[in-house]
């Protein structure tokens, strides 16, 4: 299922982004 593979990278990239994102907000959100 190359859907479930997508979505599973999508996940990781946005876990990775939202991650990001905290440490540049200095941990506020």
């Amino acid at each position: 299922m190359k859907i479930a593979g997508a979505l599973t990278d999508t996940a990781k990239g946005l876990d990775e982004l939202f991650y990001q994102i905290k440490s540049l907000a200095g941990g506020k959100i």
